[in-house]
């Protein structure tokens, strides 16, 4: 049951000017859609979380990692902008983040707008907008199309958790669609460790550029 919301006494209108002989107290009943905080008076962080990510000149596309697993992926953001108050550039023009995939672990958008500068900070807050439980989610079909690090090990998220760890895949394979095939490198993928939320690859080579991404279908 949703904890009640209690609004401080006020004088009663009918009594003496100075309203010591009674009060009047109201009792808000909460709303199903409406989020409260938990009795202590912190809030859950399965509910709503807020954070930066310091950017890189050139980046196009970056993902945000909760520090806490939200109950569900059907969150809002109260607020997403890109700043840079460090002083060393004078901005021509905006930087606007567009959300392109959300997950109870995180989001990743698509920059557009005035290319990122040095200094320049992505700044975020998420509320979860119902509920629902996060059970309804387990062992669902899910696909993930994720921009590879120029690294060897990568960790991946799974958007809908797995009962067990015995889990495959349907695909799993790098693609490179911006550059021209004689450009490319041949990307070999394995899968190296796996959890009931995550699972990990190991590439080889590492990609060379920013231009490789994971498909991902999971059954």
């Amino acid at each position: 049951m949703a904890d009640q919301i209690l609004i401080p006494p006020a004088p009663c209108p009918q009594c003496t000017p100075a309203g010591n002989e009674c009060m009047v107290s109201q009792v808000l009943e909460p709303t199903d859609p409406t989020l409260v905080a938990v009795s202590s008076g912190s809030i859950d962080p399965a509910i709503t979380e807020q954070g930066s990510l310091d950017l890189n000149p050139g980046d196009k596309i970056v993902s945000v990692t909760f520090n806490a697993m939200k109950c569900n992926e059907n969150y809002r953001f109260e607020y997403l902008y890109v700043d840079n108050l460090s002083g060393e550039v004078v901005l021509q023009g905006y930087v606007v983040p567009i959300p392109i995939a959300q997950t109870v672990f995180g989001f990743s958008v698509d920059l557009t707008g005035q290319a990122i500068v040095p200094g320049s900070i992505l700044r975020w807050r998420v509320v979860v907008i119902d509920l629902s439980v996060i059970g309804d989610l387990l062992d669902q079909p899910q696909s993930l199309y994720l921009q590879l690090p120029m690294v060897n090990l990568f960790v991946v998220n799974l958007a809908n958790p797995r009962s067990t760890t015995d889990y495959g895949f349907d695909e799993l394979r790098v693609e490179n669609l911006a550059d021209t095939p004689s450009a490319q490198t041949p990307i070999a993928v394995q899968v190296v460790a796996k959890t009931q939320t995550t699972f990990t690859i190991a590439m080889s080579p590492s990609p060379p550029t920013s231009n490789y991404f994971l498909t991902v279908k999971v059954p």
